[in-house]
C-alpha cells in the first residue's frame, strides 16, 4: 500500500489489525454525509431505502472491525500503568 494518506489505514485493514477509533468515526462520517447527500438529491422513495440501507450496513461493519489504538493514545496508557505501580 503505497498511497501517501490512506496506506497504513489500508495496510492495517487488510492485515486484520484494526482500524482506530479515530477513523472509524470518520469514516461513518463522510459515509453518512455522502448518503445523506445522495438521499437529499433522490425524489425515488425505493432508491432512497436502498440507500438507508447500504448505509446501516457498511456503518455496521465498520463498527464491527477491530478497533486499534493508535500511538499516542498506547503512550498514554504506557505511562498510567507504569504511575500507578
Amino acid at each position: 500500500m503505497n498511497n501517501k494518506y490512506f496506506g497504513s489505514a489500508l495496510q492495517d485493514y487488510y492485515s486484520g489489525k484494526g482500524l482506530t477509533l479515530s477513523l472509524k468515526i470518520k469514516a461513518i462520517l463522510f459515509l453518512t454525509l455522502g448518503i445523506a447527500f445522495s438521499i437529499y438529491k433522490i425524489q425515488n422513495l425505493h432508491v432512497r431505502i436502498a440507500l438507508v440501507i447500504v448505509w446501516l450496513a457498511v456503518a455496521i461493519h465498520i463498527i464491527l472491525l477491530k478497533t486499534k489504538k493508535n500511538k499516542e493514545a498506547a503512550a498514554y496508557y504506557n505511562l498510567n500503568s507504569k504511575v500507578k505501580k
